[in-house]
């Protein structure tokens, strides 16, 4: 009787310690939120896409409730058809049930004021246009259009492959003014119908283009 007995209190104790090992070594399990997400743009709620998790997700008119494990996420907006939202990640830390507004930005028209013979001077103005690159071209009477300054050249970009630079302008526009000195060689006698062309390009490919001479 006392060999069962002991028999009996091994084999519990067997088993304790195989739930003991089992829920010590288990992941910790994190407690769920009910999250609410909406996009907006200029206060108004879209239908967007955006990227969580691995995963790509649509808004609505209203607010999509998602549950979402506690601790940091990140969030990636996302252009459907026909859109031109700057593309942009945010964090957020989920510690209870919330609502998240994905606030979504349009780029804004860059405003391009020019004086001074050679150089030229440019200068620039937007809201919020961002990670600037430009390109330069000139009609024949025009040669060495160039900026002054360490500006990086880069590979023509896409739509822009007729123009005879492009360059890293590794400056953005936010509320904000940005002058480009631009230099030049002329030959022979300048018409009207000479020009020097500027193309200014955000990250997301928009473009404003100036004919500043």
């Amino acid at each position: 009787m006392k060999r069962q007995t002991i028999a009996m209190v091994v084999v519990v104790m067997i088993l304790a310690g195989i739930l003991f090992y089992s829920y010590s070594n288990e992941p910790s399990r994190k407690e769920h939120f009910n999250v609410s997400i909406s996009a907006q743009y200029d206060k108004e709620r879209v239908i967007t896409g955006y990227y969580l998790d691995g995963q790509i997700f649509n808004t609505s008119r209203g607010y999509e409730l998602i549950s979402l494990p506690e601790g940091e996420i990140e969030i990636e907006n996302i252009n459907i058809k026909n859109q031109n939202f700057y593309e942009e990640k945010e964090k957020y830390n989920i510690t209870k049930n919330t609502r998240i507004d994905i606030i979504l930005s349009r780029p804004e028209k860059v405003e391009i004021k020019t004086n001074g013979k050679n150089p030229i001077i440019v200068e620039l103005f937007s809201k919020n246009f961002k990670d600037v690159d430009f390109c330069l071209k000139g009609s024949n009477r025009f040669l060495f259009i160039k900026p002054e300054g360490n500006y990086s050249k880069i590979r023509k970009l896409e739509g822009f492959e007729d123009y005879e630079k492009c360059y890293d302008g590794n400056f953005s526009l936010k509320n904000s003014n940005y002058k480009i000195n631009i230099t030049y060689q002329d030959i022979g006698i300048i018409g009207e119908e000479d020009y020097i062309i500027l193309a200014v390009i955000d990250k997301d490919g928009n473009d404003y283009i100036e004919r500043i001479k």
